[in-house]
């Protein structure tokens, strides 16, 4: 989230299920809507200082996020009809498609 936020894409990225998925997206929004409303306030406001309580709100809001729970849960995954060869078409396929990956 960081590195989109700098305008930057990110190094790696990993997926990973959160313990309540509904939880955790109404503590989300509730994080994200909180900031959003300080935001606001803080745009109206004009003075010495503004620019960096909107640094430190932006901040405080990424290590809020970062600390709502995820969970590295088990995942699925059965064996591809067609082993490493069908494996390697489908990638080239899709690699193609991705050109920047």
């Amino acid at each position: 989230m960081a590195s989109l936020a700098e305008g930057r894409a990110p190094g790696c990225v990993v997926l990973a299920r959160a313990p309540d998925e509904d939880d955790w997206r109404r503590t989300a929004d509730e994080v994200t809507a909180g900031h959003e409303q300080r935001m606001e306030r803080l745009r109206a406001r004009s003075g010495s200082g503004v620019e960096r309580q909107r640094a430190v709100l932006e901040r405080a809001y990424g290590d809020v996020m970062s600390t709502l729970p995820y969970e590295h849960g088990r995942t699925r995954s059965w064996p591809l009809p067609g082993g490493p060869a069908a494996w390697d078409a489908l990638a080239a396929r899709v690699m193609f498609e991705c050109r920047s990956d």
